[in-house]
């Protein structure tokens, strides 16, 4: 589908022109692009606030706020802005924020993500419409020229279409559609020009039919997201928007988060050299605390030393499901994506009587699993292999735990159709919902084992240096420092 134009009829100029003259009545009034990451972050902040005040006062659900979605758009607004493909735009007076703009650039495309407003006493203004026009404006002579504004699926948001802006230009600014402004028909559908007030009209019209139609059907929509508090809807409207519009600028975002992370990660580490040679002398390589206290570590330099390892506070978010696991003595234990094997050699300590089948497909992981098992003498009950299937849980008895940590390969094998040995297994998962943009994944897993199972979720959970007394060596202002992981956004669940 090419693209169409759109033409603001003379009415609706006037009334952007008015909106700007009232707003900038104050000679603080400004708009501005954020490109500086932490006023950005703290720009998101606001539009969390705004938008929070916004769905409650319509009576709705806000769902925005929660842990899992908060992160992703940290994330994004973090890594984006440093990046240059998120753009977050702002209204301000003076220290207030009048509105609030959060959108996706990719070359010449713009998609927009969230929008906030700062309520009734700014209505005389339009901001919302205005921080539109002027994000437009201001994208438009960097290059921009298409942009698209269907982002939202809440009841009272009526359907928009996506428009570029061309050559045509109103007064030194870019044609503009919005529901407010243009008529949304098909996506193959011309749409006609139609006098701004009968437009008015015609939004508020749909608006209010669409939220009687819907709002009868929240309460149900709502509840099923609020029962996987970590997985909303929005995260997976934002990829799924993001990944089809954009699939190249979606990639980009993929490896430059990954890229940024591990820069970040070698920075940290790098910093903690010195910290890391007081807690080794003192400690040696031993964990000291967690459900793995006491397991040893090959003799490294301290730079390649890895803190949360050490001091035993790594995916602490797993410590309450590791220990709930091991309480029902499991026979056969399997670990999905062993790694340096950590986890599979730690259960084999904790459980004498297992034996632990640790999968990797890498080669490196293979050998350093074998060589951990092997220092800690219970190479005899670790046995390491290369990829797990679906057939190889055949192993899974009446008494048995799987560990699985495989980077999104857990929607493909955790399926008690394919394995139905799952269904008498505890399973400790990370879910790696970051991975897929085509499904949901954790209410996916989740639905499979519904009927079988007792679940609990549990998302990524802030490090307190109370609980963890090792670190009383450390400096004070070093500790927080030292539980530090840094890792995508990720996700445990206990089935």
């Amino acid at each position: 589908m090419t693209p169409g134009r759109y033409t603001l009829e003379r009415t609706v100029r006037k009334e952007l022109e008015r909106s700007w003259r009232v707003f900038t009545r104050d000679p603080a009034a400004a708009f501005t692009i954020v490109a500086d990451n932490s006023l950005a972050l703290a720009m998101l902040s606001t539009m969390e606030i705004q938008q929070g005040a916004r769905i409650q006062h319509l009576g709705l659900n806000f769902i925005l706020n929660d842990e899992t979605s908060a992160a992703f758009y940290r994330n994004l607004v973090g890594d984006g802005v440093d990046g240059g493909y998120a753009v977050m735009s702002a209204l301000t007076v003076g220290e207030e924020v009048v509105a609030t703009l959060l959108g996706i650039r990719d070359g010449a495309r713009y998609v927009m993500v969230r929008i906030s407003n700062a309520g009734e006493r700014w209505s005389n203004c339009s901001p919302g419409r205005l921080i539109i026009e002027r994000t437009m404006a201001a994208l438009h002579k960097d290059g921009v020229r298409e942009f698209d504004f269907s982002i939202g699926n809440y009841a009272y948001k009526p359907p928009v279409r996506r428009c570029a802006a061309g050559a045509g230009r109103s007064r030194g600014r870019p044609e503009l559609a919005r529901n407010s402004l243009c008529a949304a028909r098909s996506r193959s559908t011309p749409i006609a020009p139609l006098s701004a007030a009968r437009n008015i009209r015609q939004t508020r019209a749909r608006q209010a039919a669409h939220a009687r139609r819907e709002l009868s059907h929240q309460a149900k929509s709502y509840s099923r997201i609020e029962e996987c508090p970590m997985n909303p809807s929005h995260v997976y409207a934002v990829k799924r928007a993001i990944s089809a519009y954009a699939p190249a600028l979606f990639s980009a975002i993929r490896r430059s988060r990954l890229a940024l992370h591990q820069r970040r990660n070698v920075r940290l580490q790098s910093a903690l050299t010195p910290w890391k040679e007081s807690f080794i002398r003192k400690f040696n390589f031993v964990v000291q605390s967690g459900p793995f206290a006491g397991m040893k570590f090959h003799r490294s330099d301290a730079a390649s030393a890895y803190l949360p390892l050490l001091i035993g506070s790594y995916e602490a978010e797993t410590h309450a499901f590791i220990e709930t696991a091991l309480a029902r003595a499991p026979k056969t234990i399997l670990d999905v994506g062993c790694d340096a094997g950590y986890v599979a050699v730690g259960l084999a300590l904790r459980a004498p009587a297992a034996i632990v089948f640790a999968f990797d497909i890498r080669a490196e992981a293979r050998s350093e699993c074998r060589a951990l098992a092997s220092l800690n003498e219970v190479e005899k009950r670790v046995v390491v292999g290369e990829e797990c299937t679906p057939e190889r849980l055949a192993i899974c008895g009446e008494r048995s735990l799987v560990f699985c940590d495989c980077e999104g390969y857990e929607l493909d094998l955790l399926d008690p159709k394919k394995a139905p040995q799952l269904k008498n297994a505890d399973i400790i998962v990370e879910l790696h919902d970051f991975m897929r943009v085509d499904i949901a994944m954790t209410p996916e897993i989740l639905s499979r084992f519904a009927d079988t199972h007792e679940i609990a979720v549990t998302g990524v959970q802030r490090r307190s240096a109370e609980d963890f007394p090792c670190l009383s060596i450390l400096p004070r202002e070093v500790r927080n420092q030292a539980l530090h992981e840094d890792r995508v956004q990720y996700q445990h669940g206990l089935i």
